[in-house]
């Protein structure tokens, strides 16, 4: 993919943000909304061990109603605040630390989009961006199995998924 479109051509700041672009549009083909697919195949998972483990239906329908209730603040706090606060940021530069340690002033909003996230609601596009980096597991990486990946996504796109 790199060798298909870096624009050698061109200064590396646009050469960058050319492949960033190509990157970008490869990753979202690739692997689409994972948050969102994590989520859908977890309910569905739960929804046939609830099956399997319950005849008694009406204890099927409680279960079902816990697993769809919205969210609560206190578990949106819970979950940011189990976070590593220095992992690596997304995007957009923030760590963990930073929404814990202005828990009292952004607090509500993460509570918001998360309560909006997990109740189905279309998520800004930004939001998914995600950063794809390959780490070296040995010396000199001549093929891509030499690599690991991670994936450097923003914390606010993280809450649901630990949540979840």
């Amino acid at each position: 993919m790199l060798v298909e479109n870096w624009k050698s051509d061109l200064p590396i700041v646009e050469s960058i943000a050319s492949f960033q672009v190509a990157a970008n549009r490869w990753n979202q083909d690739s692997f689409g909304h994972m948050g969102r697919q994590k989520h859908t195949l977890l309910a569905r998972i739960y929804g046939i061990k609830c099956a399997n483990e319950s005849s008694d239906v009406l204890t099927l329908v409680m279960e079902m109603r816990e697993f769809t209730r919205e969210i609560t603040d206190e578990e949106v706090r819970v979950a940011l605040f189990s976070m590593n606060p220095l992992k690596l940021p997304g995007l957009d530069g923030l760590h963990a630390m930073f929404f814990q340690c202005n828990w009292s002033i952004v607090g509500a909003t993460v509570v918001s989009f998360v309560q909006a996230s997990m109740g189905g609601h279309q998520l800004d596009p930004g939001l998914n961006r995600t950063l794809i980096v390959l780490i070296p597991k040995v010396l000199t990486p001549e093929v891509l199995s030499h690599f690991r990946s991670i994936s450097l996504c923003s914390v606010s796109y993280k809450i649901p998924i630990v949540k979840a």
